[in-house]
């Protein structure tokens, strides 16, 4: 993720690293069977698509 956004954007992709890591660490991990954020947290990440839906807290 991170090589594709220093290839886009050149010498702009630190504004970017908050995204990445988001990202990262929010995407299927094989070696564990879900995202890094689910064992760390015990649920899964509310992403900005879903801080309008109106359900569970």
């Amino acid at each position: 993720m991170l090589r594709a956004c220093v290839l886009e954007d050149g010498g702009s992709w630190g504004d970017y690293l908050h995204l990445i890591e988001f990202a990262y660490n929010n995407s299927y991990h094989a070696s564990i069977g879900m995202a890094p954020y689910e064992p760390l947290y015990g649920r899964k990440c509310r992403t900005p698509l879903c801080w309008t839906e109106v359900g569970d807290r």
